[in-house]
C-alpha cells in the first residue's frame, strides 16, 4: 500500500516549493555545464579529425607527385662510366 503524506501547513508547503525550484535550477545549471563540456569535446575531437584527414590527404597528394616524378621523364642519380682503366664519376640525369 502506497502512503503519501502532504502537509497542510502553508509555511512547509512554501519552503518545499522554494527548495524544489532551487533544486530544479541547480539541476538545469549543472546539466548546461555538462552539455557545454560534451559539446566542447565534440568540437575539439572534430577539429582533430579534420586536421588529421587534411594531413593524410596532403601526404597522399605529395606522395603521388613524387611517384609521378619518379615514373616520369626525370630520373636523378649517380653513375659511373668505365673506359678501360680509368673510371669517371659523373652526376646527371
Amino acid at each position: 500500500m502506497y502512503y503519501r503524506y502532504t502537509s497542510t501547513n502553508p509555511v512547509i508547503q512554501i519552503v518545499a516549493i522554494i527548495l524544489a525550484v532551487m533544486l530544479l535550477g541547480l539541476i538545469l545549471t549543472l546539466g548546461a555545464f555538462i552539455m557545454a563540456g560534451v559539446f566542447g569535446l565534440a568540437v575539439v575531437g572534430g577539429l582533430i579529425f579534420y586536421v588529421r584527414l587534411w594531413w593524410a590527404r596532403r601526404k597522399l597528394r605529395s606522395g603521388r607527385n613524387s611517384t609521378a616524378r619518379a615514373a616520369g621523364r626525370v630520373i636523378e642519380g649517380e653513375y659511373f662510366i668505365e673506359q678501360g682503366d680509368n673510371t669517371t664519376r659523373r652526376r646527371g640525369r
